[in-house]
Parts: C-alpha cells; sequence; structure tokens
C-alpha cells in the first residue's frame, strides 16, 4: 500500500463507531459485503480466510461472531499499527490474528501459504500494484469477496492509486470466475471471485 492512511490515529476505531454508532450507510455496506461469506462460513468446518486491509478489525469481528464457526482461523493484513492495535483489542479471539505490513510484502514472503477464503473491503484501490491481489487469490481454495468504492466518493481520492469499475475488476481477475454482488451503496461496487 502505497501511503500511510492516518485515518485510526485521528479518528480512533472508526469502523467500530461507523457500524455500531448509527451510520446505517455503512452498516448495509458491510452487511452486504460480508452476506454471501457469512452463509458460507457458518456451513464450513475448519476454514481460514485472509482479510486484506483488515484495518481496526471490525469486519473480522462480525465474521467470528455472525458465522458461529468455531473453527474459522482470520489472518488480518494491513500496514497501520494503530488500526492494528485496535483490532487486537476489539478483536479479542484467539481464532484472529494480523498480519503488519503491506499486501505486497505479505505476499511476496508467503507465496506457499493458502487460504480457504479472501475478504477485502475498500482496499484494492489503495494498492500499488493490484496484482498482488491476483497473486493471493491463486492461494485461494473457495472464493474472495472484493468490494470497492467507484470513485464517486472522491473524500479520499489521494489515498487512491486508481479507481475501479467492474470491466477494470473483470480485466484484473480475467483469470478466475467473476461475478457481481449485490452492493445496495450506489458508489460501491462488489465481487465473489472464484477459480475457474
Amino acid at each position: 500500500m502505497a501511503h500511510h492512511y492516518h485515518k485510526y490515529e485521528r479518528r480512533g476505531a472508526i469502523h467500530w463507531d461507523w457500524y455500531y454508532g448509527g451510520n446505517a450507510n455503512y452498516k448495509k455496506l458491510v452487511d452486504d459485503a460480508l452476506r454471501p461469506l457469512i452463509h458460507r462460513l457458518s456451513r464450513a468446518s475448519e476454514c481460514s480466510l485472509v482479510d486484506v486491509g483488515s484495518g481496526d478489525g471490525l469486519v473480522d469481528h462480525l465474521m467470528l461472531e455472525k458465522s458461529h464457526n468455531k473453527k474459522l482461523k482470520i489472518l488480518g493484513i494491513d500496514p497501520e499499527e494503530t488500526g492494528n492495535k485496535y483490532a487486537y483489542e476489539f478483536v479479542d479471539d484467539h481464532r484472529f490474528s494480523v498480519w503488519e505490513g503491506p499486501v505486497e510484502t505479505f505476499v511476496y514472503e508467503n507465496q506457499e501459504i493458502n487460504f480457504d477464503f479472501l475478504f477485502s473491503l475498500n482496499t484494492i484501490e489503495h494498492v500499488q500494484d493490484p496484482n498482488v491481489f491476483v497473486e493471493l487469490m491463486k492461494n485461494v481454495n473457495q472464493f474472495g469477496i472484493i468490494v470497492t468504492d467507484d470513485g464517486r466518493l472522491g473524500n479520499n481520492s489521494h489515498h487512491h492509486e486508481q479507481v475501479f469499475t467492474p470491466d477494470d475488476i473483470k480485466y484484473l481477475f480475467s483469470g478466475f470466475r467473476v461475478k457481481k454482488i449485490p452492493i445496495t451503496h450506489p458508489a460501491f461496487i462488489g465481487f465473489k471471485i472464484s477459480k475457474v
């Protein structure tokens, strides 16, 4: 990830505040993004998931809580030390851990690690080389969920390396099956990605 993103130092555990503090649009976005994954996690036996851009750990908490899967292991990847501290503070669960650093470095250093699932909410647009997601997906056994904004929000565009359209995502993951998932927030697009 290219830029140091200071939102956790400035605003605290912002995703928890938005989700539990009454930001209906954010709550709906997260719930929409997690819906296909929670359904599958709740039916899976022992499984692993990588959350790219895990931030303050909100979605990891929700996956652990809503899936009711006691054998689910989640590895969050995020370069933001303060966000990771919040994640460990709020997701007090032995099934959750964080790899602190850029996703590019993780993929380069851990090419042999496989996961059953991948989740990434509003992260791919922050990565200098989005092909790192393609490399990571090669080691995902089931499927990945990737959600990104379409550039209309504008307020964080200085942190974005690029903006993705549905066609951009399909092109990037051209060696995979790419299916659009329902996201009700008009400025976000979501995809289920799996091997062909």
